[in-house]
């Protein structure tokens, strides 16, 4: 059931290159069989246990560039935590919408200024990223960027301050008719 004081979702962040993943995946490989190379050719079998440091050291890094954003909308708070590799929750950031001072598209955003912290949360950069301007009681001026569902969306509209004029109306659905 719907809960309108309630809202949760999931992002997952998009590397900005596949060079870095690819290049730790192509770097380990290449460790992994070169000690095993070595060692099968030079019968010095205890660099065996090199060979599989570095496979398991490749399937760590490689798994760790995974990441989630998981957003929990609960009255007037948003706590956003960070999921690594699907094994490892970090908590980044809670806020009060109550303190947030401008909503909207990132394409419509300021220019970030330099005592701004920027909190990236979202899935990439682009035409989908929403920011939020707050104060935040630790970090003093914030610049939090996420990617939110249209649910979260709705959800901002109904719970953010009003002097922020932030509606969101969710685009019609396209029917047969329209074609």
């Amino acid at each position: 059931m719907f809960n309108p004081h309630y809202c949760e979702a999931l992002v997952k962040r998009e590397p900005e290159s596949n060079s870095k993943p690819m290049l730790i995946l192509a770097g380990g490989c290449f460790l992994t069989l070169a000690a095993a190379v070595v060692a099968l050719f030079t019968g010095l079998f205890f660099l065996l246990l090199f060979s599989l440091a570095f496979a398991f050291g490749t399937w760590y890094l490689y798994t760790n560039e995974q990441v989630e954003y998981e957003y929990i909308f609960s009255g007037d708070e948003l706590v956003i935590t960070k999921i690594i590799a699907e094994r490892k929750r970090k908590p980044m950031i809670s806020v009060s919408l109550n303190r947030a001072t401008a909503f909207g598209k990132l394409s419509e955003a300021e220019q970030l200024q330099d005592h701004v912290t920027l909190v990236l949360a979202c899935r990439c950069q682009d035409e989908d990223t929403y920011y939020m301007q707050l104060t935040h009681e630790s970090y003093g001026e914030v610049r939090l960027l996420l990617t939110p569902t249209e649910r979260c969306l709705q959800y901002c509209s109904d719970h953010l301050p009003r002097t922020l004029r932030f509606r969101y109306h969710a685009p019609e659905a396209i029917t047969e008719s329209d074609f």
